[in-house]
């Protein structure tokens, strides 16, 4: 009896420990298993930030057609907010072809296209490398191409600026000589003639002569290398100080500051450039022009002028190309010229009839 109850007192001690080990065991894999969960979790929440903070937009679309991945840059290259895409049916937000393949058959037939370049309508240029992940959907990523577009444009016009402004410096050299001696004979002849009529041609001739050689003045000027004197300048009172002058000169212009920047320019120069464009304003018959200081540093000039059709956009920032009775064309190339050459751009945006805002950055 007594060996009994030793043998079931050894029973039970062996079954206490076994239950000690395997609750140890269970509480270590518990722990093992936090700690797997919390490196799952931090995982997901480095690739979360990774996609979120992605310059290129991605979208998933699983076999049934629901968006499950949509982030921030997508969202900006679609101009349709996350909340509205995020979860729901593909087709509810966006058309089959949208991204330059069908993609209900992709999704059907398992098989994607390869890179695709095109022009959404919001005006951005895209560049889409869709993915099948099979029996899951596809991956779409989107490469927002819109600024490389414009800046490849920009060296294209800086190019043709070039070619052109070389071309005109030897023509305005070669124009010079002869037209020095038009004048210088015609002054002579002048002083020669007695009869009105022989007069009034004499000095249409030197009229014309010297109207001739401003413009050739003018563009050995425009070819000639700039060189600019930067210096830390305050914007607000910069763009105050040239509504003053401006409204001296006959061209009354209304200041909206959002937000005061100080930046490095040549003052005289880009000062220059912000009466041309006031000039221009009211030459195309707009009544009122506001020069704005946005929030990002970039200086507007809004008019509600007779405004300029999408073709003339493309060239007016051309030497010699204007659109007007008088003028030789290279206020515009000359602004074009200064603004390159402190590393900004100067772009144009305008609408036929209701009005023109041209931007300019100064690149820093």
């Amino acid at each position: 009896m007594q060996d009994d109850q030793s043998d079931l007192q050894l029973q039970v001690a062996l079954f206490s420990q076994e239950t000690k080990r395997l609750e140890d065991a269970h509480e270590e894999l518990q722990n093992k298993f936090e700690v797997l969960r919390e490196k799952l979790d931090a995982s997901h929440q480095t690739l979360e930030q990774i996609i979120n903070h992605m310059s290129g937009g991605l979208l998933f679309i699983t076999q049934n057609g629901i968006v499950t991945l949509y982030n921030p840059a997508a969202a900006l290259i679609t101009d349709i907010p996350q909340e509205e895409v995020t979860g729901v049916s593909y087709w509810e937000n966006f058309s089959d072809t949208l991204f330059g393949f069908p993609l209900g058959i992709a999704l059907k037939n398992g098989h994607t296209p390869g890179r695709v370049f095109l022009s959404l309508s919001n005006g951005r240029e895209v560049e889409v490398e869709p993915a099948l992940i099979p029996e899951k959907g596809v991956l779409i990523l989107l490469n927002d191409r819109t600024e490389l577009k414009q800046l490849e444009s920009s060296l294209q016009q800086g190019d043709r600026l070039k070619d052109l402004g070389e071309m005109a410096a030897t023509l305005a050299h070669e124009i010079r000589n002869p037209l020095g001696g038009i004048e210088g004979f015609a002054s002579l002849l002048k002083r020669d003639l007695t009869k009105p009529d022989q007069k009034r041609m004499v000095n249409a001739i030197l009229e014309g002569s010297r109207t001739l050689n401003t413009l050739v003045t003018n563009v050995l000027e425009y070819a000639r290398p700039l060189v600019l004197h930067f210096a830390p300048t305050d914007l607000a009172e910069f763009i105050e100080e040239t509504a003053r002058l401006s409204c001296a000169s006959g061209h009354p212009c209304q200041v909206r500051i959002e937000k005061n920047h100080t930046t490095s320019i040549d003052s005289g120069r880009m000062r220059l450039v912000l009466l041309n464009l006031i000039r221009n304003s009211f030459e195309a018959g707009s009544s009122h022009v506001e020069i704005v200081l946005t929030q990002e540093g970039e200086i507007e000039v809004k008019d509600e002028g007779e405004g300029i059709s999408p073709e003339r956009i493309e060239k007016i920032f051309t030497p010699f190309f204007t659109t007007k009775t008088t003028g030789t064309g290279l206020g515009l190339a000359e602004a074009y010229k200064v603004v390159r050459a402190h590393g900004g751009t100067i772009t144009v945006d305008s609408k036929v009839g209701k009005g023109t805002c041209v931007r300019v950055n100064y690149g820093n």
